[in-house]
C-alpha cells in the first residue's frame, strides 16, 4: 500500500465545513460518550457530528481483532457521512490536558486507510484542537456544548472505580460502595482474580435453571444490608458490577437488581480486563464474603416492575393490543430469520411474529454492534441511527428479547444510556416463547416497510457479516 501523506487542517475549519470534513475522535469510547469525573470534566463529550474510532480499539485490532467487523464499522461511520468531499479529519485529545495527540490520530487514520483503501486520499489531521474547543465549546455561555449521551454514567471506567474504592475524588466512603463480581457457575474465576473487596454473585441464584427467568423476589434475596447496599438506605449505596467477559452477565444481574430498586448502579466498562489493563491489582483473598441466595425476613419489593415483561404482555403486543409498544429482537440476523436458534438446547428456530430487528449481536455470546471485543463501549451514535431507521424510537415502549435474557439485558442498559425511558426485557425470551406451539412464530427475511427503510442504511455486506459471525 502506498504511504498516505497526511496534511494538517485547523479543527475550526473542519467543524465549520461539515459538508467537506468528517471529524473522527480517537479517544476512548466513554470520554466520547460523555463520561467524566472531577479530573476530566473538560474533555467529556464530543464535537457534534463527530464519529468515534478509539485508538485503544485500533491498537487491539492490530493484534488480531476481526478486520471484517472493523471494516463494517468504518463503512457505517465514514462512507455514509454527509460530507460531499473526500477529506476527513482525525483528531485526538489527551485524556489529561485536552491537547491534540497527533501520533494517535495519525496511527488511527493510517490503520483505517489500510482496511478502506478509498480513504487513502481523504485523510487529514486536525490541528489547534485545544484552542478551538476551549474557545467555542467549553466557555460557560457556549451556545454549542459538546454532545453527550443522556445517561452516559451508567457505564464507568476502571479509573473511576479505583478512585471510589480509594475514597478519593468522588466524596464517598468505602462502606457506601459495593462491588459485585458476576458469574455463572464460575466461582473458580473469582477465586483466581477479582477486584479487591468484590463480592461474588452467581447468576444461578437469580435465574431459574430450567427457564432462565429471574427468580421471584420473595424466593431469592440477599442480606444486602450486611454489605451496606439495601435499596431503601438513603441515599443508596453505589453498586458497581463487572464480570470476566464482555459484560452480559453483569448486565443481567444489573437489570434484576434495578427492578428491585437498586438504581444507583453502574457497570464497569470492559469488566475485569479493563481493571487489570489499567494496572490495578487483583486479589485471590479467600476471606472476601460470597453473596449467597437466601430467604430474607423482609423481602425486597419489586420497585421497578416494568424492567421486565412476561409472555402474556408479549402476546398482547403480537396481537396488536399495545399500540405504543414495539418488540425488538436482539438476536443475530441468522437467529432472526430462522437459520439457527443460536443455542444447543433450543430446537425451534425463527422469531416472535411481529418483532423487528436492528443490529445488536452476532451470536449468543456478544452484542458486538454495541461493544468492542474487549467489552468496552463503541460509538453508539452510529448504531443507534440504524435502530431509528427501523422505527425504534424513544416515544415507544421498547420491549427487547433474545434467546434467554442476557443480550437483551445488556441492550436494556445501552438504550437507557441513550435516553430511552420506556424499555423492558422479555424475561425468558425465545426459550420460553418457542416452547409453546400456540405462540406465533415467523421466519425468513421480513418485507415490512420498517425493514426496507433499515436496509437502505446498512453498509454493503453487513448481513453477510452476520452470517459469518453467528454460531449455531
Amino acid at each position: 500500500m502506498a504511504e498516505v501523506a497526511l496534511k494538517r487542517v485547523p479543527l475550526k475549519l473542519c467543524v465549520n465545513s461539515p459538508s467537506v470534513y468528517q471529524v473522527v475522535d480517537v479517544r476512548d469510547s466513554l470520554r466520547f460518550n460523555g463520561w467524566s469525573d472531577d479530573r476530566l470534566t473538560c474533555t467529556s463529550g464530543h464535537l457534534p457530528g463527530a464519529v468515534l474510532f478509539s485508538h485503544h480499539w485500533i491498537c487491539a485490532a492490530n493484534r488480531g481483532i476481526d478486520r471484517t467487523k472493523a471494516k463494517w464499522r468504518a463503512e457505517l461511520a465514514l462512507l455514509n457521512s454527509q460530507a460531499t468531499h473526500v477529506t476527513f479529519a482525525l483528531c485526538g485529545y489527551s485524556e489529561e490536558c485536552n491537547l491534540c495527540n497527533q501520533d494517535l490520530a495519525e496511527s488511527t487514520g493510517m490503520w483505517l486507510s489500510s482496511i478502506l483503501t478509498v480513504l487513502h486520499s481523504r485523510l487529514v489531521i486536525a490541528t489547534d484542537i485545544a484552542e478551538f474547543i476551549n474557545a467555542e465549546f467549553l466557555k460557560p455561555d457556549s451556545a454549542s456544548p459538546l454532545a453527550r449521551l443522556p445517561l452516559c454514567d451508567i457505564h464507568v471506567t476502571a479509573e473511576w472505580l479505583h478512585s471510589l474504592l480509594s475514597s478519593t475524588a468522588v466524596g464517598q466512603s468505602e462502606t457506601e460502595c459495593c462491588v459485585l463480581h458476576a458469574g455463572w457457575n464460575d466461582l473458580s474465576s473469582y477465586k483466581a482474580a477479582h477486584v479487591p473487596g468484590a463480592h461474588y454473585v452467581d447468576a444461578q441464584l437469580w435465574e431459574d435453571l430450567n427457564t432462565t427467568i429471574r427468580r421471584p423476589a420473595d424466593q431469592c434475596h440477599v442480606h444486602w444490608n450486611s454489605m451496606g447496599c439495601h435499596p431503601s438506605k438513603p441515599p443508596g449505596a453505589t453498586i458497581v458490577i463487572y464480570d470476566c467477559d464482555v459484560g452480559m452477565c453483569a448486565a443481567r444481574l444489573g437489570a434484576i437488581l434495578w427492578s428491585l430498586g437498586f438504581t444507583n448502579l453502574h457497570l464497569l466498562s470492559g469488566g475485569l480486563r479493563a481493571w487489570t489493563s489499567a494496572g490495578y491489582e487483583v486479589t485471590t483473598a479467600a476471606e472476601v464474603q460470597l453473596v449467597k441466595g437466601m430467604l430474607s425476613e423482609e423481602p425486597l419489593p419489586v420497585l421497578h416492575p416494568d424492567t421486565f415483561v412476561d409472555t402474556d404482555y408479549v402476546r398482547s403486543i403480537v396481537a396488536g393490543e399495545r399500540y405504543d409498544a414495539v418488540l425488538v429482537s436482539c438476536c443475530s440476523w441468522r437467529e432472526y430469520i430462522g437459520c439457527c436458534s443460536g443455542y444447543s438446547y433450543i430446537s425451534v428456530v425463527g422469531r416472535i411474529s411481529g418483532a423487528r430487528w436492528a443490529p445488536s449481536s452476532g451470536s449468543k455470546d456478544d452484542v458486538w454492534h454495541w461493544h468492542d471485543e474487549n467489552g468496552t463501549c463503541c460509538d453508539w451514535t452510529q448504531t443507534s441511527k440504524l435502530w431509528q431507521a427501523a422505527g425504534i424510537t424513544k416515544d415507544m415502549h421498547v420491549v427487547l428479547y433474545c434467546g434467554t435474557a442476557w443480550r437483551s439485558s445488556t441492550m436494556w442498559f445501552y438504550l437507557r444510556a441513550l435516553g430511552f425511558e420506556r424499555v423492558s426485557v422479555y424475561d425468558g425470551g425465545w426459550l420460553m416463547w418457542s416452547c409453546n406451539p400456540a405462540n406465533a412464530i415467523s421466519d425468513g427475511v421480513p418485507s415490512e416497510p420498517w425493514f426496507m427503510a433499515l436496509k437502505t442504511c446498512l453498509p454493503a455486506g453487513l448481513l453477510s457479516v452476520e452470517h459469518s459471525t453467528s454460531n449455531g
